[in-house]
């Protein structure tokens, strides 16, 4: 009996241990609890902030067509910048690109970080590769602060941002993405420079957020 219960004893010790250790373990995985100090950045522009000629862009980063126009968009800001500000909103096609919503966020993590339009640059030159682990590195080629970059993204801390550009678009109808807007007024990219041109020429100031 008493080689019975030292047995039983021994079990039970072992048992107790290996508990502990796997709660450990559990509770070890989980790591320490990951937060933000979120931020109000000013929403980011390119050109002249106080242009009379106020270019929206209504856009997704794995958006094929959105990747196509892009290096046509940089030229005309590259071209106009004196007289246009070009303001991108996010409009994220999430039932069709996973992964433009995360872009999307990321982004405006990067916004937080001073790096918005250099990020911005990034995405679109690497429209097939933009999971998490992608995006991350991409901040750290930039030289971002990974600490707060990753922080930021992974609580998704800036999707207020992101789903007030996605309600203002739905607000205005737009339908599908690139889509622009020239001072208020819906443009075919085909029509766009000249849009601009015409806006230069002695248009009243566009909405400026």
């Amino acid at each position: 009996m008493a080689n019975t219960r030292f047995r039983w004893g021994l079990w039970g010790t072992v048992a107790g241990i290996v508990a502990i250790g796997i709660a450990g373990v559990a509770l070890s995985s989980r790591g320490p609890k990951v937060s933000y100090d979120n931020v109000n950045s000013p929403r980011p522009f390119e050109g002249n902030a106080s242009a009379k000629v106020v270019v929206q862009e209504y856009s997704d980063f794995q958006c094929p067509a959105c990747g196509a126009v892009y290096p046509f968009v940089k030229s005309l800001v590259g071209k106009y910048a004196k007289d246009i500000r070009l303001e991108f909103k996010h409009l994220p096609l999430t039932k069709i690109h996973i992964n433009a919503y995360s872009a999307a966020l990321a982004s405006e993590c990067a916004n937080d970080l001073g790096k918005f339009w250099p990020y911005h640059d990034k995405l679109f030159e690497n429209q097939t590769s933009l999971g998490t682990s992608d995006l991350k590195k991409y901040a750290v080629d930039l030289g971002l602060d990974t600490t707060k970059f990753n922080a930021c993204l992974d609580t998704r801390a800036k999707k207020s941002v992101v789903d007030a550009d996605v309600s203002e678009g739905t607000t205005k109808q737009v339908p599908g993405t690139p889509t622009f807007f020239v001072n208020g007024q819906q443009t075919a990219t085909g029509d766009l420079e000249k849009a601009i041109k015409s806006a230069i020429g002695g248009a009243v100031q566009g909405p400026v957020q």
